[in-house]
């Protein structure tokens, strides 16, 4: 049989370029950087934060409400050339839903936010007593009921909605403590079953996924209308499987995570930011670990 040789040779080209962008998943996306990875520090004199993440190459940040006046950190940002694409809103609150979204939604139009929502579920019951906090959250999540979640899904569907009125799209980030099996799937599936898919998007914490034991690529590829913006974090293989808020943590690319599987998922599944972040403790001072996890998705961008 006679090969067309133009014909070869344009398909070994085109499967080039297509291995070239498999091994890009980042090419042409902005890396940005949540501020939580830099300790409870980060915020004590913006401009040498900022700084030293714009000469790392990070291009936009996730920030917190409220830890500084929004038109302080609009300047800093700008005087470093880095953006705010979203931002974690105070913890939702269970009454008074239009109030507080209306001052999220002030703070997000001050620094320039596209995106915010809540760092975790509103506490729809008591935490109850103890000093850890991440062990007292899961004593919620293992003490709630349907009518417990049922009440978050409205709340999270009441606030998405009064943010969209005031131009502002929502975000829900997860921990592990959502993919705990609950009535014959996860709460995850509740959350997701039970809120509305036009207003409540996922900022996915992919660590947080792979601590439950799960594959954050398959979640991707399954939910990915919902997915619109990455918490790319990595963890050791010493890490077990758990719901209870649990990881050995590491810099990304030095862990056991997926990247290029993870990454062009949220890049097919239209994923608009990626947003380091590493769980404490630390091996080294945090500003030097995020230039670890920058330089290592560089090599994918």
């Amino acid at each position: 049989m006679r090969v067309n040789r133009r014909l070869f040779c344009g398909s070994v080209l085109a499967l080039g370029a297509c291995a070239t962008m498999s091994n890009k998943p980042l090419a042409g996306q902005k890396i940005g950087i949540q501020l939580y990875a830099l300790g409870p520090n980060a915020y004590d004199d913006l401009d040498a934060t900022f700084g030293a993440l714009a000469e790392i190459g990070y291009q936009e940040v996730e920030i917190s409400e409220g830890t500084k006046p929004a038109a302080e950190v609009r300047a800093a940002l700008a005087r470093a050339g880095l953006t705010c694409a979203a931002l974690h809103s105070n913890s939702p609150p269970t009454t008074d839903v239009a109030e507080a979204a209306a001052r999220t939604l002030e703070y997000a139009n001050g620094v320039g936010a596209s995106y915010a929502g809540p760092s975790l579920f509103p506490f729809v019951r008591p935490m109850g007593g103890g000093t850890d906090f991440r062990e007292m959250i899961a004593n919620v999540v293992r003490t709630s009921t349907r009518d417990d979640w049922s009440r978050v899904c409205e709340i999270l569907n009441a606030t998405a909605s009064a943010y969209h009125a005031g131009g502002l799209k929502y975000l829900y980030h997860n921990h592990n403590v959502e993919f705990a099996p609950f009535e014959g799937g996860t709460i995850m599936d509740f959350m997701l079953a039970n809120t509305d898919p036009a207003l409540v998007k996922l900022e996915l914490d992919v660590g947080w996924v792979k601590a439950a034991g799960l594959d954050p690529a398959a979640f991707i590829r399954q939910h990915g209308a919902r997915v619109r913006l990455l918490h790319v974090k990595d963890l050791k293989a010493s890490t077990e499987a758990n719901f209870a808020l649990r990881m050995d943590p590491t810099e990304v690319g030095s862990g056991i995570q997926d990247w290029p599987a993870i990454l062009q998922a949220g890049r097919d599944a239209g994923v608009e930011h990626f947003f380091v972040e590493q769980e404490p403790p630390f091996e080294r001072p945090e500003i030097e670990a995020a230039r670890i996890s920058y330089n290592f998705l560089r090599t994918l961008q």
